[in-house]
């Protein structure tokens, strides 16, 4: 739909991306067989207990990445491709989403719901086409970084009906915090809006990261 310069722009913020999205189902491959037992021996207050803090965990490599976007971007690919930080923020926010889905189709895995995986991720594959399509015509490449966020937002959602549907239906109690996963959700869609309107200004942006070094 644009022409192979902006296609390039995309492809390096995505690459840079997925980078933390490594880290992240890393941390999913390493749950998902403690959750499977935890499911099995009914510990169902320990997950949420275990998964409380790594969920707050993952939003700091998420909101680094986000503030240093310009950097990343230079050291990386160099000044010609500065423009692709705008893409950055939302594709970097996505990988958040990415791991809570993860979550909760990990619960249908256990409970052997697979068409649930399947039909989730079909629908939010047809819904990246048509918005993609929609989107980069109207407002150009950006548009592909918003695009995949909201299909990876609309994929948390629905594994979250269907995770729902599970433990309505085995009588179990909730799993996960969920309005731990929301406020970290709205947090990380607030700092990338946040973040977008920072890039010209230097200091603040190390002031911000020297703050989260002096929380953590």
């Amino acid at each position: 739909l644009v022409d192979n310069v902006k296609a390039a722009y995309y492809s390096v913020s995505y690459t840079i991306s997925n980078a933390i999205m490594i880290l992240v189902l890393s941390i999913n491959n390493a749950l998902v067989p403690y959750i499977y037992k935890s499911l099995e021996n009914g510990n169902y207050r320990d997950v949420k207990n275990k998964t409380n803090p790594i969920i707050v965990f993952i939003t700091v490599p998420l909101l680094l990445v986000m503030l240093f976007a310009p950097e990343i971007i230079y050291i990386f690919a160099g000044n010609n491709y500065l423009d692709a930080i705008y893409v950055i923020p939302p594709v970097t926010v996505s990988v958040y989403f990415v791991f809570i889905y993860s979550l909760f189709s990990s619960v249908e895995y256990y409970h052997q719901k697979t068409w649930a995986i399947s039909l989730g991720t079909t629908i939010c594959a047809l819904l990246n086409i048509v918005l993609n399509y929609i989107g980069i015509n109207r407002y150009g490449y950006h548009a592909a970084g918003y695009t995949t966020l909201i299909c990876y937002i609309a994929l948390a959602i629905v594994h979250y009906i269907f995770y729902k549907r599970i433990i309505k239906k085995t009588g179990s109690e909730p799993i996960y915090n969920n309005k731990l996963i929301l406020l970290v959700g709205m947090g990380l869609l607030i700092s990338m809006t946040i973040c977008t309107t920072l890039y010209s200004n230097f200091l603040l942006r190390y002031i911000i990261a020297f703050l989260i070094f002096i929380i953590l």
